[in-house]
């Protein structure tokens, strides 16, 4: 999972972007252990813990996201951060092959 995001992030390092590679990181290890979480639980709808992840992942993005002067910036990192945790989610369910697929499809 950490080679994952390592590589993701490894690229723009330098760039002087919003998110670095902590934040990467970070995501993607709390996708990850939020989605086999939810799948361990006796709860009736396994799909719900998931569910709240991408929609918390969505606000994280959102508020990367500022308009200056008329120029939208940080969409790039917004998309990143949806990125990482939904490689973090597969890599949760155990889809490694899949996270590695998407993960250079992404890069």
């Amino acid at each position: 999972m950490f080679p994952f995001e390592f590589l993701s992030r490894a690229r723009t390092r330098n760039a002087r972007k919003n998110a670095g590679l902590r934040t990467n990181i970070i995501v993607c290890v709390g996708a990850f252990l939020f989605v086999p979480a939810s799948f361990n639980s006796y709860d009736d709808d396994m799909m719900r813990i998931p569910a709240q992840v991408i929609s918390g992942i969505g606000f994280l993005g959102a508020g990367t996201i500022a308009v200056d002067n008329n120029k939208v910036k940080g969409l790039n990192t917004a998309t990143t951060i949806w990125c990482v945790a939904a490689i973090g989610g597969l890599t949760g369910l155990k889809l490694i092959f899949e996270a590695c697929r998407y993960k250079f499809i992404i890069a």
